[in-house]
C-alpha cells in the first residue's frame, strides 16, 4: 500500500513538473518578406501609394518553398493593425509608422517591411486568419484585396446596427456614465498592478536605452550626409573648373575619377546606413510605446471596472443604465483578464527580440561603418 502511495506521489511530482515546464515549440513554417517595388497612382488632390513586396514561404520539414508578389497601401496596413489589435487583446503588436501628408516613400518601405517581418515571426498572430488573408494569393492583387475588405467592413456596419437596437455598443476603453453624486474612493493597486509597474520601469529604461544608441547613430550618418554633400560641391566647382581645358583630358583625370567614386560610395553608404540600421531603430522605439500603451490602457480599464462596480450599488440609477452598466462591466472584466495573459504571454520575447535586434545593429553598424572607412583609406592611397 505505502509502495502504491508513493508511486502516485511521484506521478504528480512529475506531472507538475511537466505542466510547469515551458512547451518546446517546433516552428515548421517560416516566412520571408521582400520589398520589390513602389507604384505611385495620382488623382485629382491627392495620391495612392501602392507597396509591392514578396513573400517567401518555406516547409522546413519537406524542405518546399513557395512565393508569390502582393500589393497594398496603407490604409491596408492600418486595417490589419485594427483586426489584430480587436482580435489580439494584449498582444505585443509592433507599431505601423504614423500616418502623415508628408513622408518619405523609401523610409515607410522599409518600415513596413519590419512591421510584416515581426508579425510572421510571432508565434502566434503569424498564424492569424487576417495576416494570413493579408499575405495569401488568393488576394495578392490590389483591387482583389480592397475589395474583400470593403465587404467585411459593410458586413460589419449590419451586425453594429443589429447590436444597436438592443444592448448599445460600448467601446474597448469606453469611459461609462457617473450616476448619481456617489462618491468613490481611489482604488487601492493590487499585485498585478505593482507588477505591471515594475515592468513599465523596465520598458521605460530600455527605450531611454535604445533612444540614446538611435541619437549616436544618427549623429554619425549625418556626419556623413554633410560629408557627402561637400564632395558633391567639390565636384561641381572642379567640372565646372575643368571646361576651361579639354574634355576628354579631364575627364580621364584620375583624380577627378576618384572623387566621383568616393562621391559615390559616400551617398551609397550613408543612405545604406539610414534603411538598414536607422528606420530599424526607430520602429524598435515605436513598438517600446506601443508596449508602454497596453499598460496604460490595462490600468485605466482596471480603474474603471472599480468605479463601475462602485457604481452598481448606486439607488438612484435606471434599470436599463444598470442593465448597460453590468453588460460593460463584465466585457470589462474579461478584456483585463486577456490583455493580462497575453501581455504576459507575449513580453518574454518581446524583450528578448527587442535586445537582439539592439545587439545586431551596434555590431554590426560599427563593423560596417569600420569597413567604409577602411574602403576609403584604400581608395585615397590609389
Amino acid at each position: 500500500m505505502t509502495e502504491y502511495c508513493d508511486q502516485i506521489v511521484t506521478s504528480q511530482i512529475i506531472s507538475d513538473v511537466i505542466k510547469r515546464a515551458p512547451i518546446l515549440e517546433t516552428k515548421s513554417i517560416s516566412y520571408k518578406v521582400q520589398f520589390k517595388s513602389t507604384d505611385t497612382e495620382p488623382h485629382l488632390a491627392w495620391e495612392t501609394v501602392k507597396y509591392t513586396f514578396e513573400i517567401i514561404k518555406t516547409d522546413l520539414i519537406h524542405g518546399i518553398e513557395e512565393n508569390h508578389l502582393f500589393t497594398r497601401r496603407y490604409s491596408h496596413f492600418e486595417w490589419l493593425q485594427n483586426e489584430l489589435e480587436t482580435k489580439h487583446i494584449g498582444r505585443i503588436l509592433p507599431s505601423l509608422p504614423e500616418k502623415t501628408q508628408n513622408y518619405d516613400k523609401d523610409k515607410r518601405k522599409y518600415e513596413f517591411l519590419y512591421y510584416m517581418q515581426k508579425l510572421l515571426d510571432h508565434k502566434l498572430l503569424r498564424n492569424s486568419d487576417v495576416l494570413q488573408k493579408f499575405i495569401s494569393k488568393e488576394f495578392k492583387d490590389f483591387n482583389d484585396f480592397q475589395e474583400y475588405i470593403n465587404k467585411l467592413r459593410d458586413q460589419n456596419t449590419l451586425i453594429n446596427r443589429i447590436m444597436n437596437t438592443g444592448v448599445s455598443f460600448v467601446s474597448l476603453f469606453s469611459k461609462c456614465v457617473s450616476f448619481g453624486s456617489s462618491t468613490i474612493l481611489p482604488r487601492v493597486p493590487d499585485k498585478q498592478d505593482l507588477d505591471f509597474d515594475e515592468i513599465s520601469k523596465e520598458i521605460q529604461l530600455s527605450k531611454q536605452q535604445t533612444e540614446i544608441i538611435y541619437s549616436d547613430l544618427q549623429k554619425i550618418v549625418q556626419k556623413l550626409q554633410i560629408q557627402s554633400k561637400s564632395l558633391i560641391i567639390s565636384q561641381e566647382i572642379f567640372s565646372k573648373a575643368i571646361q576651361y581645358i579639354l574634355v576628354i583630358e579631364c575627364q580621364q583625370n584620375d583624380e577627378f575619377m576618384k572623387l566621383k567614386r568616393i562621391t559615390k560610395i559616400y551617398e551609397n553608404f550613408q543612405m545604406h546606413l539610414k534603411e538598414t540600421f536607422i528606420y530599424r531603430l526607430e520602429t524598435c522605439i515605436r513598438d517600446y510605446v506601443q508596449a508602454l500603451k497596453i499598460i496604460n490602457e490595462y490600468r485605466e480599464l482596471k480603474d474603471q471596472i472599480y468605479k463601475d462596480s462602485q457604481q452598481i450599488n448606486n439607488i438612484n440609477i435606471g434599470k436599463s443604465k444598470l442593465e448597460e452598466l453590468k453588460y460593460t462591466l463584465s466585457n470589462n472584466k474579461q478584456k483585463v483578464e486577456q490583455i493580462y495573459t497575453n501581455f504576459l504571454d507575449d513580453l518574454p520575447m518581446f524583450k528578448q527580440t527587442s535586445q537582439l535586434h539592439l545587439k545586431d545593429i551596434q555590431s554590426n553598424f560599427h563593423s560596417e561603418l569600420s569597413a567604409f572607412y577602411f574602403t576609403l583609406k584604400n581608395l585615397k592611397q590609389l
